[in-house]
C-alpha cells in the first residue's frame, strides 16, 4: 500500500487544524483504512483485488480531505489519480445548509450508486468503514449527542447505501452496532 495518500491527508488535516475527538485527525482516517483492510471483498470478481483494496485504501485515507481541509478535486486528480479522486468525491458529503441536508442529498446520490463503476464501488466500500469507525467511536466514548444521531439515521443510510454481497461483514458489525444501541440506550427513531 502507498504512503503518500495517508501522509497527504495527514499534512493537510494538520494544515486544516481538522481534530478527530481532540486528537489528530490520523486517528480516524487510520481506523477507517485499517476497517477497509480488514473487511474481506467478495464483490465483483471482475476487479483485480490488489487494485481495489489499494484504491480503497487510498480513498479511506484521503476520504474527508475535500470535504474539511482547502484540498481540491484537481489536487487529487494530479496526486491520485482519476480513480481515486472521483471516489473521494462520491464519498464527500454533498454541500447544503445543515447536517440533515447535507445527508439526504448524499443518501440520495448514494442510492443511484452502480457497483459496475469502480469510483461508486470504492465509496459503498468506504462509507460504511467510516460510519462504522465513526459509531463504534462515539460508542466507546459515550457521546451520546453522536450515538443517537448514528442511530437515528442507520435505517436510512442502509437502504441507501447497502448493496447485496459487497462487505457483508462490516454491514454485519454495523446492525450490531445499532442492536446494541437498541438494547442500551433509550433513543428512538
Amino acid at each position: 500500500m502507498s504512503k503518500k495518500s495517508r501522509l497527504f491527508a495527514d499534512k493537510k488535516h494538520q494544515e486544516a487544524g481538522t481534530l478527530f475527538n481532540g486528537k489528530r485527525y490520523r486517528v480516524h482516517t487510520d481506523g477507517v483504512a485499517n476497517i477497509v483492510k480488514n473487511t474481506i471483498i467478495t464483490y465483483p470478481s471482475y476487479v483485480d483485488r490488489m487494485q481495489l483494496l489499494t484504491y480503497s485504501v487510498e480513498t479511506a485515507d484521503l476520504h474527508d480531505t475535500l470535504e474539511d481541509t482547502d484540498t481540491t478535486f484537481e489536487e487529487l486528480v494530479s496526486e491520485f489519480g482519476e480513480v481515486v479522486a472521483k471516489s473521494v468525491d462520491n464519498v464527500t458529503d454533498i454541500d447544503a445548509e445543515n447536517r440533515e441536508e447535507r445527508k439526504r442529498l448524499t443518501i440520495q446520490r448514494f442510492a443511484h450508486f452502480e457497483v459496475s463503476v469502480l469510483s461508486e464501488l470504492i465509496a459503498l466500500i468506504v462509507k460504511p468503514a467510516d460510519r462504522y469507525h465513526n459509531w463504534y467511536t462515539a460508542i466507546k466514548l459515550n457521546q451520546k449527542k453522536y450515538i443517537k444521531m448514528y442511530y437515528r439515521e442507520y435505517p436510512i443510510f442502509k437502504l441507501s447505501v447497502y448493496r447485496p454481497d459487497l462487505v457483508e461483514k462490516l454491514w454485519s458489525d454495523l446492525d450490531e452496532l445499532d442492536l446494541y444501541v437498541r438494547k442500551n440506550y433509550n433513543f428512538t427513531r
